[in-house]
């Protein structure tokens, strides 16, 4: 399946970026609210830069984001 398009590829709707990292909506609305992924809120959108998502990934493939104690 190939990746979604994107009209602005530097700021991404909260859809977007479920698709691209592959989770839920509300999975991305979880790392908003708790502060793990930077967002912007220009009106009532609310979007996400992709270079902080791709630092994001990153960083949690490399565990940064991983809970002490919990299998990685």
């Amino acid at each position: 399946m190939p990746p979604p398009t994107v009209p602005n590829p530097q700021l991404l709707l909260v859809p977007e970026v479920a698709a691209l990292a592959r989770v839920s909506i509300g999975t991305v609305r979880y790392w908003i609210a708790t502060g793990r992924l930077p967002s912007l809120r220009p009106g009532r959108r609310v979007m996400v830069r992709l270079t902080a998502l791709q630092q994001f990934l990153a960083n949690a493939e490399r565990g940064a984001h991983a809970e002490p104690g919990r299998a990685r």
